[in-house]
């Protein structure tokens, strides 16, 4: 920024040095300052977009919305941050891709940074096939809640696990908690561990998973 600065300067006293010395030369500077005068607003204006990228790109600098090596959304466009520039910012792709955004859009847009959390979310509905009988359903809803409760990653009081619903082919039993990780890497084994004791704890307790189902009903005339 400074060094930019040092060159405005140096150009605009290098154009009122000239200006003087045609002036002291007899030379009629009025047309000179016009057309002087014309030129810098039409650079003016073909650099507000560049000046607007430069201001936005220092409130980024010194509010900090998000550093390097963040993982953020914006726009629909999530990734990596690779580098934060004046005039713009680098976000790294999941496929690979390198996305260049003006700053003065990020500016302007919510920004989503998921390296600022500090917990992830494990929560879906588990269908379970109607012809389980009420005793095998509570016994399951008891099972998962003391299943998650007793992980170390799970975060204490966030277990909920409930029957949420009848659905068309299935009943549907909500599971939801919260798992003390920000990564991407540690949440997926988690989550996967998790996913695989549920699927061993509905075989020990003899309950079928639910898949979409008709029934046809055929009348003889």
């Amino acid at each position: 920024v400074a060094s930019f600065g040092n060159k405005i300067l140096k150009i605009v006293g290098a154009a009122f040095a000239v200006v003087m010395v045609l002036g002291e030369m007899g030379f009629n500077v009025n047309g000179l300052l016009t057309g002087l005068g014309l030129a810098g607003l039409t650079i003016s204006l073909a650099a507000k977009e560049s000046a607007s990228n430069l201001f936005s790109g220092l409130v980024l600098v010194l509010e900090k919305p998000f550093a390097l090596d963040d993982w953020i959304s914006v726009d629909g466009v999530e990734g990596n941050v690779e580098d934060i520039g004046f005039r713009s910012t680098k976000i790294r792709t999941l496929d690979g891709s390198l996305v260049v955004v003006p700053n003065s859009q990020l500016c302007s847009i919510c920004i989503t940074n998921a390296s600022q959390r500090q917990k992830r979310i494990f929560r879906f509905t588990l269908g379970i096939t109607y012809d389980t009988p009420r005793p095998k359903l509570e016994a399951l809803i008891e099972a998962l809640r003391a299943l998650l409760a007793a992980h170390p990653k799970t975060e204490p009081g966030s277990v909920l696990v409930y029957l949420k619903g009848f659905g068309a082919s299935s009943i549907d039993i909500l599971v939801h908690c919260y798992v003390q990780v920000a990564s991407t890497d540690e949440f997926l084994p988690i989550q996967e561990e998790l996913n695989l004791q549920i699927m061993g704890l509905m075989q020990q307790q003899g309950v079928e998973f639910a898949f979409p189902s008709q029934t046809l009903y055929l009348q003889q005339p």
